[in-house]
């Protein structure tokens, strides 16, 4: 986590920390404990995919761009990959996909 990108998600724990009051109320908001917190501000270490979930659902922002923050190299999928991908699935499953999609749009 060397670069200007992986900055900016340790700034973003930083900025959604002094949001939260504390470090201790921010890990507690995510379930984390304090020390994990301190280690993703510091980037030694990066949120498992739960935690990472949560810091999502806190900041509004997707798994996706988190994972840019973190790994520059994590490439969000395109619109094509997702299409084909939905092509494969049963149709209740695409029904829960429009669903949750819906949802997104409604909500913002």
């Amino acid at each position: 986590m060397n670069t200007d990108k992986a900055h900016k998600f340790t700034d973003l724990i930083r900025e959604q920390v002094l949001k939260s009051g504390s470090r201790n109320a921010f890990a507690r908001e995510l379930g984390v404990s304090n020390a994990t917190l301190i280690n993703w501000e510091r980037g030694n270490t990066t949120p498992d995919r739960e935690s990472l979930i949560r810091v999502a659902n806190k900041t509004g922002y997707t798994i996706n761009e988190l994972l840019g923050m973190i790994d520059p190299s994590v490439e969000p999928p395109s619109v094509e990959r997702i299409l084909r991908e939905l092509e494969l699935l049963p149709r209740e499953d695409i029904a829960r996909v429009i669903r949750k999609a819906t949802d997104m749009l409604i909500d913002g």
